[in-house]
């Protein structure tokens, strides 16, 4: 019988030092865990990203009285974490372009393609995008039909709700 009790003991010890790794191996996850969301980039709350928005808002005269640039600002985050802003352009004949463009172009000098979510806003309000730009997002990259669309401080609407019908790419 001694031996038997001494079998248990061992057995129980090996079970105690067993659970005793596994707590180690878990704190260590969670350590690991800890350190790589700090390590994350900082994420832009929606509040800020209209005031990066806003910021670029301002009327510029150009070559003429009529043409103007800078009435309606845009900002958007990237999926990198890295903002970027543009500004509209109103020229004669329908060849200016929106702030949306011009913030996507900026970001595509970055070489970075996927929105996570976009603004433009004017001196008084949020605008939404027109249909140009919703399907310029779409086909810059597809992913970025799950981009959030804010429509005012407290409301978006993913890219694809916006944009139902799109050009989809020849396959």
């Amino acid at each position: 019988m001694p031996m038997h009790s001494t079998y248990r003991e061992v057995e129980k010890k090996r079970h105690i030092i067993s659970l005793q790794q596994m707590a180690v191996c878990a704190y260590e996850a969670d350590m690991t865990i800890m350190q790589a969301s700090l390590q994350k980039k900082y994420i832009m709350t929606t509040v800020e990203l209209i005031e990066e928005a806003r910021k670029v808002v301002g009327e510029y005269r150009l070559g003429s009285d009529e043409y103007r640039a800078g009435t309606v600002g845009a900002a958007l985050l990237s999926a990198q974490g890295n903002v970027y802003t543009g500004i509209s352009i109103d020229v004669a004949c329908g060849i200016g372009f929106c702030a949306e463009h011009s913030a996507i172009a900026q970001m595509l000098k970055n070489r970075e393609t996927k929105i996570e979510m976009i603004v433009a806003t004017n001196s008084e309000s949020i605008i939404p995008p027109c249909g140009r730009c919703r399907e310029l997002m779409f086909q810059i990259d597809c992913k970025n039909i799950n981009t959030k669309v804010y429509l005012s401080e407290e409301k978006y609407m993913i890219l694809d709700k916006l944009l139902p019908i799109r050009w989809e790419p020849s396959r």
